[in-house]
């Protein structure tokens, strides 16, 4: 790894760029319906990066990323019922491969730290998903069968958003973030596996003292209607009710929802600390995206922190 950097009155330019080389392999016996499993792969990837910032406070920085990411034997062994489907083995398995790139602007000002940026990854061998067959069957037990595959290739590329605030007594932050990702299969393109929704939160904090502040926070996602085939045979994203064990035939993926809290805390003393939490105030029943538990209703949690004094 290398790092560089040059500095003038107006400002500082850095560049680093590095490499890593990394051997994988793994071993199983004796798996059902294909025997031996052995593989074993080597991959060299890169990164450099460019950062500069000037003396005003603004910054710009891009980055480009390579890596690669073997098969773990879950993936190339595993068969049997594992929760909304019945997966079968590969053995037949090989890395994916990625290349990404981030490009952003920042600002550090006194009372104000912005960061923006751009990001997007190409997939080579992205290891999906397709449809397959056990016994003849298409489905067991009402699942569908399933196998790990290369695709290939897919693209996920997305935005985000960071600005924190301060001034006195007063603190806000916010943060938001967009992400899009698709598969190709070569006879089709797919929408990319659990991406997540657009999403946001936005906090205002006030510190009353030295030992007391409160803040309330505001966040949400938009809705997420693109959906993976496994998303959509996804008991996490597409059940009809919780806990019912059985899928929507006609889901629609996750709908948006916006949730707010205010939190107020106590520092008894320089190692300890009591937080009481009012949560989800409007009482909005919702679910993050592939989670597959809603989150809790109207309710009301205390916490106490306590650290080791140093």
């Amino acid at each position: 790894k290398t790092d560089l950097h040059q500095s003038d009155e107006s400002g500082r330019l850095r560049l680093h760029a590095g490499a890593r080389a990394t051997a994988s392999g793994a071993i199983a016996r004796r798996v059902p319906g294909i025997g031996d499993v052995n593989y074993d792969a080597f991959g060299v990837v890169g990164s450099t990066g460019l950062r500069w910032n000037h003396r005003s406070g603004f910054g710009a920085f891009v980055s480009l990323d390579q890596g690669f990411r073997v098969p773990n034997l879950q993936e190339t062994t595993v068969l049997g019922d594992t929760g909304s489907k019945f997966e079968v083995p590969n053995a037949e398995l090989l890395p994916e491969y990625s290349n990404a790139a981030e490009v952003g602007l920042s600002y550090r000002g006194s009372s104000v730290h912005t960061t923006v940026s751009g990001h997007a990854t190409w997939l080579d061998g992205l290891i999906d998903e397709q449809d397959a067959t056990w016994e003849g069957q298409s489905e067991v037990d009402g699942k569908p069968v399933v196998m790990r595959v290369n695709a290939n290739g897919g693209v996920y590329w997305g935005a985000s958003l960071e600005s924190l605030w301060h001034h006195g007594a007063w603190s806000s932050s916010l943060r938001a973030s967009y992400t899009f990702g698709e598969v190709d299969r070569g006879d089709e393109v797919v929408a990319g596996r659990r991406v997540p929704p657009p999403m946001g939160a936005f906090t205002l904090a006030y510190a009353i003292s030295d030992e007391l502040w409160v803040d309330t926070r505001v966040h949400g996602a938009g809705s997420q209607t693109r959906l993976h085939p496994s998303d959509q045979q996804d008991l996490r994203i597409c059940e009809t009710v919780q806990f019912s064990g059985e899928l929507d035939e006609n889901c629609a993926g996750s709908p948006a929802w916006v949730a707010a809290d205010i939190r107020a805390g106590w520092s008894m003393s320089e190692s300890m600390e009591l937080i009481v939490k009012l949560q989800n105030l409007g009482d909005t029943q919702y679910r993050v995206h592939g989670s597959g538990t809603d989150q809790p209703g109207r309710s009301i949690w205390a916490t106490v922190r306590y650290r080791m004094p140093k």
